[in-house]
């Protein structure tokens, strides 16, 4: 079993955020917000935050982690429930302080849609039902239906973002939104810098079993190795944190869905690994235990159990 050097240990992947000022975190930091009944913003300030993750989206084809609103990070999930309800409230007149809630992340975020048009009558409409649904459940929808099908939680939180900045710029809500098309998140879109050129297009299953016998023929598990992304494609060898952080991104980049998750095993209370998510579901995929070092075992082999969710990537 795969034993850390210890909680010392620090990741330091950056990821480029709408968070704060200088635009950068780091993998391993808690993505939770410290929220109470007292915890609110205005509007203004959601509608401020509404552009920054707007900005972020456009430049990184993706969602933050977060976005700092007053020293708070919010996640995206409570940002979807902020976002909305500034929407009905804007609609309605009312400046009434937001309170910020705690919001779990979707279970499989998947969408159908091809992308298209939604007029202001069906996108405040929408709004109203994901908020239906987060008061009802605690969780964020994976996706809601439209005219033009169902549109999954990333990209619902993008659009409501580019509907409160056209708000903060214009004076009023926009006539219409565009949705983009929906990206399955499966994989085969994309390009990495890493692996020389031999991990590009991966995609599926298939990509992972690539990507598998990839990380067996060039990289290893080494106890006190690199613990970021960036020097295990240096030096070859990373511990499980920078193995996860280097297999995130060759994923990312490719178009998958990603995430990297942290648990316990009988030796080892600190495990990393990532789990990718494949037609609507997490599968595992555990870099270290493809390795030389601990017998090449399939990439979906695990030995630890998931207790907690660092960072996810979605396509």
């Amino acid at each position: 079993m795969l034993l850390l050097l210890g909680l010392a240990l620090v990741l330091n992947v950056s990821d480029v955020s709408a968070a704060n000022g200088n635009n950068s975190t780091t993998l391993n930091q808690q993505l939770t917000s410290q929220v109470s009944s007292q915890t609110t913003y205005t509007p203004n300030e959601v509608n401020d935050a509404a552009t920054r993750v707007k900005n972020f989206c456009e430049t990184n084809n993706r969602l933050p982690n977060y976005v700092t609103i007053r020293n708070n990070q919010v996640t995206m999930p409570q940002f979807l429930d902020l976002l909305t309800t500034d929407l009905i409230q804007t609609n309605q007149g009312s400046t009434t302080p937001i309170t910020l809630k705690n919001v779990e992340e979707p279970s499989n975020p998947t969408g159908t849609t091809k992308g298209g048009t939604l007029t202001k009558t069906e996108y405040i409409n929408m709004a109203q039902n994901i908020k239906n649904i987060i008061d009802a459940t605690g969780k964020a929808p994976d996706n809601v239906n439209s005219s033009i099908d169902q549109i999954k939680f990333e990209t619902l939180v993008y659009i409501f973002s580019k509907v409160m900045n056209f708000y903060k710029t214009n004076g009023r809500l926009p006539n219409s939104v565009t949705v983009p098309s929906n990206n399955g998140g499966n994989g085969g879109n994309g390009t990495t810098s890493f692996g020389n050129g031999q991990l590009n297009g991966l995609q599926g299953t298939e990509g992972l079993q690539i990507l598998a016998k990839y990380i067996n023929q060039n990289l290893n598990h080494q106890y006190g190795a690199a613990t970021t992304a960036e020097g295990v494609e240096r030096t070859g060898l990373g511990d499980c944190w920078g193995l996860s952080a280097w297999t995130a991104k060759v994923l990312y980049d490719n178009g998958y869905t990603v995430r990297i998750v942290q648990g316990a095993s009988v030796e080892a209370s600190n495990h990393r690994w990532v789990q990718v998510l494949i037609d609507g579901k997490w599968i595992n995929f555990d870099p270290s235990l493809v390795t030389k070092k601990y017998g090449s075992k399939p990439y979906y082999t695990t030995c630890a159990s998931v207790s907690q969710i660092i960072a996810t990537y979605y396509a």
